[in-house]
């Protein structure tokens, strides 16, 4: 197998110039988007080969097969982010998906280089190149990363028809496009830091976008950095607007009182996440349907902490809470 010349050495994991096209354990095939080469990396970030993609992918499957590695895990959790996230934005939040049996993989999808439609085909076939053990698969996307999942899931692309697919959270998403585009000051700015993932970001080219299919089950977390006792729908978390995060069919809604750049970082936005993969709902241990319009709590660890939430007024809690018969609204 031909081989070009490589220094197996650490890298910063593909955050804005690579792009994954096949994982396993851990371990990544990337594509360079500016130059077209390939690479394989360990499951610590070292790059290990470079070579053209037919030969990195069976460099994977050799590795796997040669030291006869067991894949174990039957379902994962695919961690799509925004422009600027990487492997180390989902540190905290892997860490507990980890511990709930979740397995979850950060991609890497460059969204700069590429655009939604690009990157969902992109997924696709790495969706395709799953090992076989592999029955559920879950997504978790930041800010723009939305885009890629729904065009991902609303389109026909071919992928391992024995994946069963989970759940999807989307937290802070730009599902109505960004009103900020409406600056003329911040619009050029913002044209070169989201590449080809900005026109998608405009409110016009939003609304073109496809809607989630009815069988999903998925929700939306959105952030407000204004406190108080009810959240309000054009209040924003430094970037989107909690009405701009909506989208018809979402199972479940809930805003924390966060900036956009911490939500991956986030104690009750991650455990939020947690429980809707697990349960179907952010909160737990109720129905959702009984909760009021604009009630507000704590997420708590433990039953106990949950009980006494139910006690405090809303001037004590930092979270609102929408019930279900909102959803219809939503544009």
């Amino acid at each position: 197998m031909t081989r070009y010349f490589n220094i197996p050495f650490y890298t910063l994991g593909g955050i804005r110039l690579w792009r994954d096209v096949a994982v396993r354990e851990g371990w990544k095939v990337q594509e360079n988007l500016v130059t077209g080469s390939f690479r394989l990396l360990d499951n610590n970030g070292v790059r290990r080969i470079r070579a053209p993609e037919r030969q990195c992918l069976y460099a994977l499957q050799s590795y796997f097969e040669d030291w006869e590695i067991d894949d174990t895990q039957k379902e994962i959790t695919l961690l799509i982010g925004g422009l600027m996230h990487h492997k180390g934005s989902f540190a905290k939040m892997a860490k507990r998906l980890e511990s709930d049996g979740l397995a979850p993989v950060t991609v890497c999808t460059s969204s700069f280089f590429a655009s939604p439609d690009d990157n969902a085909r992109a997924l696709a076939k790495l969706l395709g190149r799953l090992p076989k053990n592999i029955t559920k698969v879950n997504f978790v996307t930041v800010g723009s990363g939305a885009f890629i999942v729904r065009k991902l899931l609303s389109s026909d692309y071919k992928w391992n028809e024995n994946i069963k697919l989970g759940r999807v959270v989307m937290l802070a998403p730009p599902n109505q496009g960004l009103h900020i585009l409406q600056n003329k000051t911040i619009y050029p700015f913002m044209k070169v830091l989201a590449g080809k993932a900005f026109n998608y970001m405009r409110p016009d080219m939003a609304a073109k976008m496809p809607l989630l299919p009815e069988n999903v089950d998925f929700a939306v977390i959105a952030l407000d950095m204004k406190k108080g006792d009810r959240a309000g729908e054009n209040n924003t978390d430094g970037l989107v607007r909690v009405s701009e995060t909506k989208l018809k069919g979402m199972k479940d809604f809930i805003v924390f009182h966060r900036n956009h750049l911490s939500v991956t970082y986030a104690p009750e936005v991650i455990r939020a996440v947690a429980s809707f993969l697990k349960t179907g709902r952010f909160l737990k241990n109720r129905k959702i349907d009984k909760i009021p319009d604009t009630f507000k709590r704590i997420m708590a660890e433990d039953a106990e902490a949950d009980a006494r939430a139910e006690k405090l007024t809303l001037k004590d809690l930092g979270v609102t809470y929408f019930k279900a018969t909102d959803y219809s609204r939503a544009p």
